[in-house]
C-alpha cells in the first residue's frame, strides 16, 4: 500500500481511535480475577495469530486480497475474556502476523490492520452487550443471534474503512471501491464462521482438555473454505499465468455492466502480442509461457485498469471504466509502453511488442462475446495498418465484413469440413519467350456469413497455432492434386506453395511432402516450395535444414520476399535454394530513378551469381516488366499476366495466352 500523505493521515486517525477505546475500555472495566480468563486469551489469543498469520487467498487483481478465519478465535475471544483484553490481543496478533508473514507488508499497513481489527472487534463487543453479559457464561441461541448480528457490524465497519484507505490510495470514487469490494460470494463463508465461535466456547467451557478438538475444526474449515475457493479459482483463473480466464471476464463485464458505472462506461482493450510464435518457436515453450506470465503480471499491475484476463496464446483482454477515445488511448499507449519494456530470462534480454484493438460498452455490444468480437475485428485492423502505435478504436461500432483473429481459430476446422477454402492459382511467366513457367497457389476463405476473407487475416492468425501444419498439408495436398488433374491437360510447368515458419519445426514436413507427390504422382522437379526472407532469419539452421531435405526430392526452394527480411549475404549463400523472389517494393522502386534501378539491379545479379531463378512479383505495368526485362530478370508474375484464377480456368487461361501452350522449367 503506497503510503501517501492521506493514506498515512487516515491510517493515524485509526490507530489514536484504536488506542483510545483500548485507554476507555481499560479504565473503565473491572476485570475478573485472572485465573478466569488469562487461558482462554492466551488459547484463542494464539488461534487468532495463527488464523491471521494463515489467510485464504481470493480472487482478485492483486494477490494482497485475502480470506481470514478470524472471525472464529475473535469472537470467541469476546465471550471469554474482557473488552480491554480482545481489543489489545487482536492488535498485537495483527502486528505479529504481519511482521512475521514475510508477505511484504509495510508498516503502514499492519499498523492499519491491526487498527481496523482493534476497532471492529470493539463494536462487535457493544452489539453483544446488548443481548448479553461479557464474559457470557451461558451460550444460547440469544448468543448466537448476537454473534451474527456483531459480525455483520463488524463484517460492514471492516468493508467501509477499507474501501476508504483503497480511495484515498489510488483517487477512486468511495462508492466504486466499496461496491466493488463487497464479495456476495464470501458472505457465507463469514457467517458459518461466525456461527462457530459459540460452539467454540460451548467445547471450551465443557472441557478445556477438547482444546485439539477445537484445533480440528478451524483447520478442517480452513481447508474447507481454502479447497472451495481454489476450486472457484481454477475454474475462473487462467492456470499459467493466474489472471481471470474467459468465463471470469465474461462474469465481470455482466457485472460492471448490470450495476452501471457512474459514467456509464467501459471499455474492452484486446491485446496481442506481435511475434510471439517466434519466441515460442526459437527459444522454446517453457520459455514463451515465463514470457507470458511476465507480460501478464505487467498488465495486471498497470493503473486505471479493472480487470486483465488471459484468452489463451498470446491475447489478454484489459477491462477499462473509461470510453472517451483520448482517455482509452493514452491507456492503451500506457499499455503497450510497459509490454515493450525489455524482459531479461535466463540472462537472455527479450523485446516483444503488442497491438491493441478496441471496443467499448453499450456501443459496441451489451456482453463480454460482443465486446471481443468488435475488438478483434480493430485488433485486426491494428496489425494490419501496421503504424506504431499498433492501436484500433471501435470508434463506437465496427464493420463485421471482417471476422478478427478470435473469430479465425474458432471457425477454421468448420471451415476445413465445410469445404470453405480453395485455392487459385496465378501464373508466372518467363520474360525470355513469354511461355508460361509456373503457378502460384493462393489460399482464400469463402466464408457464408462474412464473405471473401482476406489471407492476412487469418493465415497471420493460424502461423503460430498448432493449426498452421493442417492448413499447410491442406494448400500442398490441393495445389498437387490440382497440378496433377492439369498436367493431364498438358500443363508441364511448375506448382508453387508457400509455407511458415511453423512447418520448419515439423519434424516430417519432407516427408509429408515426398508422400503427397508420390500419391498423386508428381515428379519432385514439379513443385517449388516458398519461404519467406523474414521466416528463413527467424530460424536460419532449422530452414537450411528442410531445404535440404526438399533438394533430396529435387523440389524447388524458393526464397519469397527478398530484400524484406535483413538476411545475411553468408547465410543466403549457406542454403540451398533454386529461386529468388523479388518482393513488389522493389519493382515500385523503378520509379525513383536511378537508385530504384541499382538496387534492383543489386539483387537480379546475385541470384545470378548465385545461379538461381529470379521472380518478380506484382507486376503491374507494361512499363515495369520492360524494365526488368532490360535488368535481367528470368520471370514474372502478378496483374499485368494474370489475376489469381480458380483451377477449373487455368486451361482456358493456358491455352488463350501461352504462346508454347506450356514450357518446362528445372527446378532441380
Amino acid at each position: 500500500m503506497p503510503t501517501n500523505l492521506r493514506v498515512r493521515a487516515f491510517v493515524a486517525v485509526l490507530v489514536t481511535a484504536a488506542l483510545g477505546v483500548l485507554v476507555v475500555t481499560t479504565a473503565t472495566t473491572d476485570l475478573p480475577p485472572l485465573d478466569e480468563w488469562i487461558w482462554a486469551a492466551l488459547v484463542f489469543g494464539l488461534l487468532f495469530a495463527l488464523a491471521e498469520y494463515y489467510p485464504i487467498p481470493l480472487l482478485g487483481r492483486s494477490g494482497a486480497n485475502a480470506f481470514t478465519m478470524t472471525a472464529v478465535p475473535g469472537f470467541a475471544l469476546l465471550l471469554t475474556t474482557p473488552l480491554p483484553v480482545t481489543v489489545g490481543l487482536v492488535g498485537v496478533a495483527v502486528c505479529l502476523a504481519g511482521r512475521l508473514s514475510g508477505r511484504g507488508r509495510s508498516t503502514i499497513r499492519t499498523a492499519f490492520n491491526a487498527a481496523l481489527s482493534s476497532l471492529a472487534f470493539g463494536l462487535g463487543a457493544l452489539i453483544l452487550a446488548l443481548v448479553v453479559d461479557l464474559p457470557a457464561t451461558e451460550i444460547g441461541l440469544e448468543t448466537v443471534a448476537a454473534v451474527l448480528a456483531a459480525g455483520t457490524v463488524t463484517l460492514s465497519l471492516t468493508a467501509v474503512l477499507t474501501a476508504a484507505v483503497i480511495a484515498l490510495d489510488q483517487g477512486a470514487a468511495f462508492r466504486r471501491v466499496l461496491r466493488d469490494g463487497v464479495a456476495l460470494n464470501d458472505l457465507g463463508t463469514h457467517f458459518l464462521l461466525l456461527s462457530l465461535a459459540p460452539m467454540v466456547v460451548v467445547i471450551w467451557n465443557y472441557d478445556r482438555g477438547l482444546v485439539p478438538v477445537i484445533v480440528v475444526v478451524m483447520i478442517a474449515v480452513h481447508r474447507a473454505s481454502r479447497e472451495g475457493i481454489a476450486a472457484r479459482t481454477f475454474a475462473l483463473n487462467d492456470p499459467l499465468t493466474g489472471l481471470p480466464n474467459r468465463r471470469a471476464l465474461d462474469e465481470r463485464v455482466a457485472q460492471l455492466l448490470r450495476r452501471g458505472d457512474e459514467q456509464g462506461c467501459l471499455s474492452l482493450l484486446l491485446v496481442n502480442l506481435d511475434r510471439f510464435g517466434m519466441i515460442n518457436d526459437k527459444l522454446g515453450r517453457p520459455f514463451g509461457d515465463r514470457l507470458l506470465r511476465l507480460v501478464g503480471r505487467r498488465l495486471d499491475a498497470m493503473a486505471h485498469v479493472d480487470t486483465v484476463a488471459h484468452l489463451g496464446g498470446d491475447s489478454f483482454a484489459v477491462l477499462v471504466r473509461r470510453h472517451d477515445a483520448d482517455g482509452v488511448r493514452a491507456v492503451a499507449v500506457q499499455l503497450l509502453e510497459a509490454v515493450g519494456e525489455p524482459y531479461v530470462l535466463d540472462g537472455v534480454p527479450v523485446q516483444v511488442d503488442a497491438s491493441v484493438g478496441v471496443a467499448s460498452a453499450p456501443a459496441d455490444g451489451s456482453d463480454a462475446a460482443a465486446l471481443l468480437l468488435v475488438a478483434d475485428t480493430q485488433l485486426t485492423t491494428a496489425k494490419r495498418l501496421g503504424a506504431a502505435p499498433h492501436i484500433h478504436l471501435s470508434g463506437g461500432h465496427a464493420s463485421a465484413a471482417q471476422p478478427g483473429r478470435l473469430s479465425v481459430l474458432g471457425e477454421f476446422e468448420d471451415a476445413l469440413a465445410g469445404d470453405q477454402l480453395r485455392l487459385d492459382y496465378q501464373p508466372q511467366v518467363d520474360l525470355g519467350d513469354g511461355a508460361v513457367v509456373g503457378l502460384e497457389a493462393l489460399l482464400r476463405w469463402r466464408h457464408p456469413q462474412h464473405g471473401e476473407i482476406a489471407p492476412g487475416v487469418f493465415v497471420g492468425a493460424l502461423e503460430h497455432t498448432d493449426l498452421m501444419p493442417t492448413l499447410t498439408r491442406f494448400v500442398i495436398d490441393r495445389a498437387v492434386a490440382d497440378l496433377a488433374a492439369l498436367r493431364r491437360q498438358g500443363y508441364v510447368g511448375t506448382m508453387s506453395v508457400n509455407i511458415s515458419a511453423r512447418d520448419l519445426h515439423n519434424r516430417r514436413f519432407a516427408d509429408e511432402v515426398a508422400d503427397v507427390l508420390a500419391r498423386h504422382g508428381i515428379p519432385g522437379d514439379r513443385l517449388t516450395v516458398e519461404l519467406t526472407e523474414s521466416t528463413f532469419v527467424t530460424d536460419q539452421e532449422r530452414a537450411r535444414h528442410v531445404m535440404h531435405e526438399l533438394a533430396e526430392l529435387q523440389v524447388g526452394r524458393s526464397l519469397d520476399d527478398f530484400g524484406t527480411g535483413y538476411s545475411s549475404l553468408s547465410a543466403l549463400a549457406g542454403i540451398p535454394l533454386t529461386e529468388l523472389k523479388i518482393d513488389r517494393a522493389f519493382i515500385v522502386g523503378l520509379q525513383h530513378g536511378a537508385s530504384g534501378m541499382s538496387i534492383l539491379q543489386a539483387i537480379l545479379d546475385l541470384a545470378e551469381r548465385l545461379e538461381l531463378t529470379s521472380v518478380a512479383e506484382g507486376v503491374e505495368s507494361p512499363g515495369e516488366r520492360q524494365a526488368l526485362q532490360r535488368l535481367g530478370c528470368q520471370v514474372v508474375q502478378g496483374y499485368l499476366i494474370a489475376r489469381p484464377m480458380g483451377r477449373e480456368a487455368v486451361p482456358g487461361w493456358l491455352a488463350a495466352n501461352d504462346p508454347a501452350r506450356s514450357a518446362t522449367r528445372t527446378a532441380g
